[in-house]
């Protein structure tokens, strides 16, 4: 994955098509030129593929993972899902997301305590709350 995402840098790099516009550099909220901001984000998206699979060859030689492994592997789905969002802004003529699609969710996980999987629920977020109130359930 992350030698995709080096191709990718390699083709923005050389390539005029991301010379007009900014994006939002998100650590000082000043905008950013479109080439420098996409060209950074890409080398993030690289470096956390990097991450995992250093994690991942951890794991596989039975190494002891580090608070910061659990830490990466705790918030994978959400890094997953922000740089997705942040190249399909791309798209939007305003380099902006103006209504993204709707993303399934893990709604439940039980467990009786021993470890043994009980129940996994995945679908839309509000899906389960207009069934759930339109059910009889609680008022909001």
């Amino acid at each position: 994955m992350a030698g995709l995402f080096d191709g990718l840098v390699r083709t923005v790099s050389g390539s005029s098509s991301f010379a007009e516009g900014s994006l939002a550099d998100p650590e000082t909220d000043k905008q950013e030129p479109l080439r420098q901001g996409l060209l950074r984000r890409l080398k993030e998206t690289a470096a956390k593929a990097r991450l995992f699979q250093s994690i991942s060859e951890k794991e596989l030689r039975g190494e002891e993972l580090s608070d910061a492994d659990y830490e990466e592997i705790l918030y994978v789905g959400r890094i997953a899902e922000h740089h997705f969002l942040v190249y399909k802004s791309l798209a939007n003529k305003y380099l902006a997301l103006s209504v993204p699609d709707p993303i399934a969710k893990v709604a439940d996980v039980a467990s009786d305590g021993a470890g043994k999987l009980l129940e996994v629920a995945v679908g839309n977020p509000l899906s389960g709350i207009r069934s759930f109130l339109t059910s009889g359930g609680a008022r909001l």
